[in-house]
């Protein structure tokens, strides 16, 4: 298949890793023969220019050379983590790789496309209605829930 461009653009593809292992790798290689050059932090010779940086957090200079972020949302949300060289954005909060990836991407205003799967939406509008129901009271949610 021809490329679409001569500079094929940068997609970085967020996502917790193990649970959809074979959904990134089917993106990656769909974007590839489409002509963009999908980036994964889990691929061989991703890189890491940045010895500075926790390994979780190498991601997000490369992730701000990105052309646009793919971000799928399934029903996992990974390790909280401490962003230590971040501090300016996570404050002393832990957050897990893919959420800092969001967190980071939106916060300098870049384009994203996010995918939620159907269960996981479902999960959150059921939370919403509670929510309004109790009115943003988060115990009594927890309680409830």
């Amino acid at each position: 298949m021809s490329r679409s461009s001569e500079y094929p653009f940068p997609i970085f593809i967020s996502s917790t890793d193990y649970n959809l292992r074979d959904l990134r790798s089917e993106l990656s290689r769909f974007l590839d023969q489409l002509g963009y050059r999908p980036i994964l932090s889990s691929s061989e010779g991703f890189p890491d220019n940045t010895p500075k940086l926790e390994p979780w957090e190498s991601c997000l200079p490369v992730l701000d050379t990105c052309f646009v972020m793919i971000l799928v949302i399934d029903g996992r949300y990974g390790s909280g983590l401490r962003w230590p060289n971040f501090k300016q954005l996570f404050a002393d909060k832990k957050v897990s790789p893919t959420h800092g990836e969001y967190l980071f991407r939106h916060a300098h205003g870049k384009r994203m496309l996010v995918f939620v799967r159907d269960e996981v939406l479902t999960y959150y509008q059921s939370y919403k209605k509670v929510m309004e129901k109790v009115e943003d009271d988060k115990d009594e949610t927890e309680e409830i829930t």
